[in-house]
C-alpha cells in the first residue's frame, strides 16, 4: 500500500513538473512574440520617421517652377534649346524636350524660326 502512494506521489510531481514546464514554455514564447511585436513596431517608426524627415528635407530644398518665353533662333532645335535650358530637376533631357512639347502643343521636335515657346525651368 505504501508502495502505491508513493507511486502516486511520485505521478503526482511529474504532473505537476510537466504543468509548470508548460506554463513556462508558453510564457516564454508569449515574452518572444511580444518582443518581435515591439521590434518591429520600432522598425516601422524609424523608417516612418526617416522618411518623413527625409521628405521634410526634400521639400524645403525644392526649386520652384517657372516658365519663360524665347524666340525661336535660326538653326535652334527642341534638342538645343533643351540643352540650355535644362535644370538637374528634369531626369533625362528626353523627360524635359517632351515636356516643352507638351506645353506648347508640338506634335513633333520639328521647329520655325521666329516662332516663340514657352520654357518651363527651375530656380
Amino acid at each position: 500500500m505504501e508502495k502505491i502512494q508513493d507511486n502516486n506521489r511520485q505521478n503526482t510531481a511529474a504532473v505537476h513538473y510537466r504543468a509548470a514546464y508548460r506554463k513556462e514554455k508558453r510564457t516564454n514564447r508569449r515574452l518572444v512574440l511580444a518582443l518581435i511585436i515591439i521590434t518591429c513596431i520600432l522598425a516601422f517608426l524609424l523608417i516612418k520617421i526617416s522618411a518623413s524627415s527625409a521628405e521634410a528635407e526634400r521639400l524645403g530644398s525644392q526649386a520652384q517652377k517657372y516658365y519663360t518665353s524665347i524666340v525661336v533662333e535660326p538653326g535652334d532645335s527642341l534638342w538645343s534649346i533643351a540643352e540650355k535650358y535644362r535644370t538637374e530637376q528634369y531626369s533625362s533631357i528626353y523627360d524635359y524636350m517632351q515636356e516643352i512639347m507638351d506645353i506648347n502643343h508640338l506634335h513633333s521636335e520639328n521647329l520655325t524660326s521666329g516662332n516663340t515657346i514657352c520654357i518651363p525651368y527651375y530656380k
